[in-house]
Order: structure tokens, then sequence, then C-alpha cells
């Protein structure tokens, strides 16, 4: 065989010079920075009862944010501190993104089987959830009601802490029209529901007494078949006590193709009177087991002269599953291809193919599908007009700030206020919403449920020594994940520096975590002076981390509160307080200052691990450069790709020290280890300038 090369993944007979670009060694991803994250008893938050993945993590942009999601004030008071956490011109801003963690199992209030809400034939079509979960969501209230000026319209009103919201007018309105209008069929019906839409038609033939055998033949122009379906028969006398001829046979006579496209002709025969169906009685349709893809003709014959009856054939020309399509508008283009055999489908809403054909179990909501109607009459005048309410006042709740809106797996109507005459309302509070004790397992699912999450600074919102050790495992199981982060939290009030080492900081002694023991006063959301515990300077510290630059320490920063307190002297006990791993506030004529930004390592003065800003740059970069090289996974390995990654590694490094991120760097080393290639390099990280030493030297100098 002639050699080849590959190029680009093909491979290459012909000679000729080719040519590839690489330019992964400048690819990867960039890295975010300020995403705090506070984990604690926040109930309105949800945390199922099982494990991390029943835990949801809110994340909000702005204070403005937290007041749509739950105008509760104690959230409310964070993100104003989180947000906006110095008055210091060195601190630009706060947290770029805060989520919210609830440590504490709940459940979630709910109207589900609320049997006031149900359709009109008392079957739940819908459920109401609160948004805020736990005892606090069964303080919502719905009323649900007829609209005024349109019966087939629903208002839905929402009542929470003394503020309400209102959705008028709520209706899909026709979003499909259909009917038939061609001259072979004797008769079209029509059923519709999320799951299946199903149109009948019949060919019947009325025989009137000639004293000869009659025989009529359909033609196939409006016949149309759905495949694989069968066909019924049924012969009624016209009257009591008629005339048919004892032994006389009526037959129908299909000629088409069958299921897979062969040639088919199938007789149906029934001898008078051969059963109860006969007499003045609506007789019983009795199906064939032949099924059809095609029908060619339908031939329906008599030998009984004086015969006064009808015979009737029944087939299926759609019988459409949901589940194969994507909306309601693709179901009606599809009927309306066979608008010249007479079957029409109209689109009348300019939703429609908007419309999930039906509920999609992806999606929350689990909106979709048509209103249900059954064994409408589509034979021209007739008409069936579709719609999708239930589809509609889902999807329009889903605007709530209140509730979350689901429809119910068997919900097939909307509720039973729209159309009513005369109007209906109804209203009910949500209930179901507990809560759970807090437990370790409950601490540990919650962590674990932002792990893998971009979030860099994390705040414990307890000041139990358990807990907050478990911001030392979490910063540990997120660099496993890829997602370095620093942990803050607060030691209770009230207590002498010697306390908070014994008891705390010294039961931490962790670069992981900084630990804070200053009582606070600041302005709340309402612009109150109150008092805040320790955790409280955790958060704003933290915050005041998340908006400056990488490695800028904490240090002489100011934060933005109005007074402190504490049990030791803010002035001559802070350089003890240091040392014992806290940070702790001071003051100076100006007011009050952060003394210094230390995590709670003690093992030995090591400047990186005790410091928040120095650990922050170290951990910063192996983030940065773990997010530049991910590109490099997957990639084949080449003689050349060992020679090459040292480049890579230094430019990245080199971006780092550009960007302030580190100081420097030196001795990259990266080994061919097959289908890994381990990577070592120094660095040093920024530093605070902590301390200036002036020596004054003391000489004779001459005036002259």
């Amino acid at each position: 065989m002639p050699s080849s090369i590959i190029v680009n993944g093909l491979r290459i007979y012909k000679p000729g010079i080719y040519g590839t670009i690489d330019a992964s060694s400048l690819g990867g991803k960039g890295i975010s920075n300020g995403n705090v994250a506070i984990v604690g008893d926040f109930p309105v938050f949800k945390h199922g009862p099982s494990s991390a993945s029943d835990v949801e993590p809110l994340t909000f942009l702005s204070g403005r944010a937290v007041k749509s999601f739950a105008n509760r004030k104690n959230l409310l008071d964070i993100a104003k501190v989180a947000f906006s956490p110095s008055t210091d011109s060195r601190v630009p801003g706060g947290a770029a993104s805060l989520t919210y963690v609830n440590t504490r199992p709940n459940t979630q209030a709910s109207s589900d089987g609320y049997a006031g809400f149900a359709d009109e034939d008392g079957t739940d079509c819908l459920a109401l959830y609160s948004r805020l979960w736990g005892p606090e969501g069964n303080k919502v209230l719905v009323k649900m009601s007829t609209n005024a000026d349109d019966a087939n319209a629903l208002d839905v009103e929402t009542y929470y802490n003394g503020e309400s919201e209102t959705f008028e007018g709520l209706q899909s309105g026709v979003v499909a029209e259909l009917y038939y209008d061609g001259s072979d069929l004797t008769a079209n019906v029509l059923s519709v529901d999320n799951s299946s839409w199903v149109w009948t038609w019949e060919i019947a033939t009325t025989f009137v007494p000639t004293g000869a055998a009659q025989s009529v033949v359909v033609s196939p122009t409006e016949i149309v078949v759905s495949n694989g379906s069968v066909l019924s028969f049924k012969m009624v006398d016209g009257a009591a006590g008629g005339t048919t001829g004892v032994g006389s046979e009526c037959t129908v006579t299909v000629v088409g193709l069958d299921e897979l496209g062969a040639a088919q002709t199938v007789v149906w025969t029934e001898t008078a009177p051969a059963s109860e169906d006969f007499g003045s009685g609506a007789g019983v349709y009795r199906s064939t087991t032949d099924k059809w893809g095609r029908i060619d003709s339908v031939t329906q014959t008599t030998t009984d002269v004086n015969y006064n009856g009808t015979v009737t054939a029944k087939g299926t020309a759609f019988d459409l599953d949901t589940a194969d399509f994507e909306s309601v508008g693709e179901m009606v283009s599809l009927i309306d291809q066979n608008s010249a055999k007479g079957f029409h489908a109209d689109g009348k809403s300019p939703q429609i193919g908007n419309i999930p054909a039906a509920p999609d179990t992806s999606e929350d909501t689990q909106a979709g599908g048509v209103d249900k109607q059954t064994a409408v009459d589509v034979q021209s005048p007739a008409t069936c007009e579709i719609r999708a309410d239930l589809w509609y006042v889902v999807t329009a709740l889903d605007a709530s700030e209140n509730v979350a809106c689901i429809q119910d797996s068997s919900g097939v109507k909307p509720p039973r206020f729209m159309g009513a005459v005369p109007a209906l309302d109804d209203q009910t509070f949500l209930y179901g919403g507990t809560q759970e004790s807090i437990t370790s397992d409950s601490w540990d699912d919650a962590l674990r449920s932002i792990e893998a999450s971009d979030i860099q600074v994390v705040v414990i919102w307890d000041d139990t020594i358990t807990y907050l050790k478990k911001g030392i495992t979490h910063a540990a199981s997120a660099a496993l994940a890829g997602y370095e982060r620093q942990a803050w939290g607060g030691a209770p009030k009230d207590k002498t520096i010697t306390e908070l080492y014994t008891g705390y900081s010294s039961l931490c002694n962790n670069a992981s975590i900084a630990l804070c023991g200053d009582e606070i006063q600041i302005s709340d959301s309402k612009g109150k002076s109150v008092w805040r515990e320790p955790m409280w300077f955790a958060l704003m510290c933290a915050s005041m981390q998340a908006g400056t630059s990488v490695a800028t320490p904490l240090t002489n920063k100011r934060p933005d509160i109005l007074d402190s307190r504490q049990k030791w002297d803010p002035v001559l006990d802070v350089g003890t307080g240091i040392s014992k791993g806290l940070c702790l506030l001071t003051r100076d004529s100006l007011g009050w200052k952060i003394a210094r930004s230390v995590t709670t390592y003690m093992e030995d003065d090591n400047p990186i691990y005790s410091e928040v800003s120095s650990w922050e740059s170290a951990i910063t970069s192996v983030r940065s450069l773990r997010a530049s090289l991910d590109i490099q996974v997957g990639n084949p390995v080449y003689a050349g790709t060992a020679a090459r990654l040292p480049t890579t590694v230094e430019g990245i490094l080199d971006r780092q020290v550009s960007a302030g991120i580190i100081k420097a760097w030196r001795n990259v080393v990266v080994e061919d280890a097959g289908d890994s290639f381990p990577i070592g390099y120094e660095l040093a990280t920024v530093e605070p300038l902590n301390f200036i030493p002036v020596t004054a030297a003391v000489v004779r100098i001459s005036s002259l």
C-alpha cells in the first residue's frame, strides 16, 4: 500500500505540502474571581432530605435580586454587607455574586392535592409550589377566579409578606381549528389530549328497498388511513320490524395495501338476522384483525332486495402519539398535509410552534399538550377548536416570584374556573412546608453541593467550632474538584483572646480558614443601626477580599462599620490576637480598620500559610494554571509534546505575573509519564507589606 500521512484527521495519499495550525498553547479557560458563598441556616432555600443533590444553592448578583426572591430582612442584611462591605477607596467593590446555601433540611409548601384547583372533572391538573422552602412557604396565599370580562380566561393572585402579584386574563385562546369538508366520508370524529390525537371517519351506506341487490363503491380520493390501523364494520336495520330477509347478506369489500405495503383485499360479510345487532338499535362495531397502510376502495353490497338498513365502515385517519412530535405546530402541519382530501388543520396562534406536543418532563413545569376533548364532531360545518389553556397557565405562572407551577401528571384539562358560567373563585394557603434539625450530615451535604461551583470565598455562617472546621475539609475537597477557595468564619461574641485561641483558632490551625472575633455595629438593610456577631465581620472581610484584586491584603483596609466592641483592647492587645491566628479590628484617629488579614495557621511562621492574601495568591495560581491547561486534556501525546508543554506553562505563569496573581516564578519542570504529564514549578506569591523597620543612625553633622 502506498505511504500516507494524516492531516487534521484525514489520511492523505496525494503528494504535496500540507500545513496545520496548532494554537493550543494560547488556549485555555479564564478564571473567575470574587464569587462568595454563605453557608448556614437559611431554610427558605431548598435542602432536600437525601443528599447533596437535593441541596439547591441560589446565586444572586445584587441585593435587589435577593429582595425579588425573598423580601426577608436577614437575607437582605447579608446581601447589603456582601455587596457593599467597605468605604475604603482601596476596596473598589464587594462580592461579584452571592450564593446562599442552606444547611437545614426542609420541604416545600404546595397546593398539591387541593381539590379547589382541580379541573371541571375534579381531576388534579396543576400544583402550585412556594418558591420559598420550609415553613415560610406556608404563608403564601393563592387565589384563582374566572376572569370577569372573559369566562374562558383565568385570574390568579398570590400574596406573601404583605405584597401581592396578579396574573389576569390567562388563556391560550384557540391555537388550531380542525375539520373535514370532503364529500365521500359521512362522519368524522376527533379526540385530543396531551398523549394522543385520534381522528376517525365513517363511510355509511343506507340501503332503500329497490327490488334488486345493491352495491355502492366509495372512491379512494378522500380516504386517509393511519398506517397499521384496523377497520371496523357494523350493520343496522333502519326500523324495528323491518323487512330484512332471513339469511340475506350485507358485505363490505376493502381493497388497498397492508401496513408493509403489500396488496390486500378484505371481505366482511354479515348474515341477517345474525345477532342482537339487528333491529332499530345503534348496532355494534366489529373490528377486523387486518392492518392497513392504504385504502383504495370500499365497496358495500347487500343481496337483500328489501333491506332498509345501514352498513358502515369505520377507520382511523390519524392516530398520533404526541411523544413523536416536538410541538403542537408539527402535529397540525402533518394533518394539514392532507387538506386536498378534506382533512384540515389550521393554525390559529403564533405560539403554536412553541407549545410542546406533550408535557416536557425535562422541565420543572412539565407543561405541554392541548386540553382534552373527546369525540368532537369535525364533519363540516362542525369544527374542533383546540386550546392549550393548561399549558398557558402553567407557563405564565413561571414569572411569579411567589410560586412555581407544575402541570400534574394526570392533568389534561385546565382549572375548573376557565369556561365556568356562572363565574367561580377559590383560594388557599400553600401547605406542607416543614424544616428539620441541622446535623453534621446536613452540613456536609450543603458544602458538597458547591464543591465544584465557581466560588472563591466561602463564609461559614455558624460559630460552632464543629461547623467552622468543616470549612477546612470543604476547601480541600473543592481543591480536588478544581476550585480552590478560602473560607472565613466568626467565633461567638463575648470571648477573650485566650478563649478564642483555646476554643477556636488553635483547633482550626489551617491556611484555608480565617477567623474573626470582633462584634460590629452596622446599618442594616432598613438603615437601622444594629450590633452583629463576629460572623458578620467575617462576611464583611470575605466580601472585601472578593471585591479586591487577587493577593490584596486587607491589612489597614476600613470596613463599612459604625463601631466595634470586644473583650480586649483593640490597640494594645491586637498584636497578641494576630499571633493567635485571629483577624481583628484596630482603631486609629480615623476610625476602625482591619489590623491584619491572617489565617488560623499557627504551626510556624510560614508567611504564605498565615497570610490570607498570600494563600490566595498561591491557590489562584494553581487554579489559573489548571484552567488554562484544561484544553490540553484529550490531545494525543506526540514526541514533541513534552518539549512544547513547558513553553505553554511558562506563558501562563508570565501572564499571572502581569495580572498580579503571583510575584514571580522559576524552574518549570514537565515530566513525560505516558498518559500523564506531572508539572512542577516554583513561585513567589504576592506577600503583603507588613513591616517597615526604620533605623535612625545618630551622627554629628556639621552645619557648616
